[in-house]
């Protein structure tokens, strides 16, 4: 991971609790989310991608940028004007990949989640059937989501090529794919990001510190967050590096976020004050 300018590293952690803390529980790394749970989060949880078809005159691929809905059984559903290059590219050919890729505008793209979704895309006969959900999703669309010329069409996974940072990734098959369900969390992830990161940065700094021993960590992002735990950006001494922080157990609701990371803010200072003692003493 030499060739990033900042030379970030992600590291894992199983942790133990400090001498005389026994009897309280302690956040440790005990799992990841499955690929195909974290295929199923990242879409369900964008809404937009790089839609990439083929060019019927002479093959090469052909990307652009659209919104999508995705479905409860995984596929991705897409409104297409019939004026569109991708548009008439699918009509003789109907293979195409969707990449989704939320990071690709930030410092670290490539050690952020990102995936590419293979499959064909077919229109959908019945212009109602995914209209109401679409404009929930793409509220703007509906200044031309009547138009004649615009239309669904439906992208069914065959295939997905999961990429979760630096050193996991795999293929997905269809089956995997389409069992697989979104992380409990998703629905609230991204508010609960920008939460601590607004208001609870010392709390960020005093888990990499009480659970990683981070001590240099001076200024800690929290990245992302799954049922099992999350990941954070700390820097700090000259340092930044990525790390994740498991949860005791995994959370099995989204309720139960907000209080396992109160009870974690408690047990790090209490962690971190029985160091301070021993170092004291």
């Amino acid at each position: 991971m030499g060739y990033l300018a900042d030379r970030c590293t992600i590291a894992l952690f199983n942790l133990t609790a400090p001498s005389g803390a026994e009897d309280r529980p302690v956040a440790r790394n005990t799992a990841l989310p499955p690929l195909s749970e974290a295929a199923r989060t990242l879409v369900a949880t964008q809404a937009h991608g790089v839609l990439s078809t083929l060019r019927s005159d002479d093959g090469y691929p052909y990307g652009s940028v659209v919104d999508y809905l995705p479905l409860i059984n995984g596929n991705i559903v897409l409104l297409l004007s019939d004026l569109a290059e991708h548009r008439k590219y699918l009509s003789r050919d109907p293979r195409a990949s969707l990449l989704i890729a939320p990071g690709m505008d930030g410092v670290d793209q490539l050690a952020e989640n990102r995936l590419t979704l293979l499959g064909q895309a077919t229109p959908v006969d019945d212009r109602l059937r995914y209209r109401a959900d679409y404009l929930v999703k793409h509220p703007q669309a509906s200044q031309y989501i009547d138009f004649s010329d615009f239309n669904f069409f439906c992208l069914q996974v065959e295939r997905v090529r999961f990429i979760a940072g630096f050193g996991r990734m795999g293929w997905l098959e269809a089956t995997d794919y389409a069992q697989a369900a979104p992380d409990p969390l998703s629905a609230i992830a991204a508010s609960a990001l920008a939460h601590m990161n607004a208001d609870h940065g010392q709390n960020l700094c005093d888990y990499a510190r009480a659970f990683a021993d981070r001590d240099w960590a001076s200024e800690c992002r929290m990245t992302s967050v799954d049922r099992f735990g999350f990941n954070m950006l700390c820097a700090g001494d000259g340092r930044r590096e990525r790390i994740r922080i498991g949860f005791a157990s995994a959370l099995t609701d989204a309720s139960q976020l907000r209080p396992t990371l109160v009870a974690m803010a408690q047990q790090a200072r209490e962690i971190l004050a029985d160091r301070d003692g021993k170092k004291s003493s």
